[in-house]
């Protein structure tokens, strides 16, 4: 195989490698805005527990692991023998796959139910309200 061939093969697998990177930025962003979704929904829901004057239950997200694999194979085809021809074939491969985890914690300590229980200060209501945060 002449040189010019295989920097063109090259050129062909390489890509794959450079969003390697970029693959595991965008999934620990999508880990990130889960997280954030699972403790938004979870607050309303204990806004509307709270609401109907039942039982609210807390918890966090303490922990997430993610496993994240990429593979890239590559194979090539030589002809030989008598019936050869010049002809040459390559078969890039690539698989990426990840499997997340993660730990919930539930928040029933002492301090917790202290912190939520105690009202909020007008000091610290007064300093959000100042903020100009939009009514809806």
């Amino acid at each position: 195989m002449t040189y010019s061939k295989i920097a063109l093969l090259s050129l062909a697998v390489l890509p794959g490698c450079v969003s390697f990177s970029g693959d595991i930025y965008n999934h620990a962003v999508n880990y990130n805005l889960a997280v954030e979704q699972a403790q938004n929904e979870l607050l309303l829901l204990n806004v509307v527990r709270a609401m109907k004057q039942r039982p609210m239950y807390f918890t966090a997200i303490s922990l997430v692991r993610g496993s994240f694999q990429a593979s890239a194979e590559s194979g090539f085809g030589v002809p030989f023998g008598g019936d050869a021809t010049d002809t040459y074939s390559a078969q890039p491969k690539g698989a990426v796959s990840t499997s997340p985890s993660f730990d919930v914690a539930v928040l029933d300590s002492e301090k917790f139910t202290r912190g939520i229980m105690t009202p909020v200060c007008p000091e610290t209501f007064a300093y959000y309200w100042d903020q100009g945060w939009p009514l809806t």
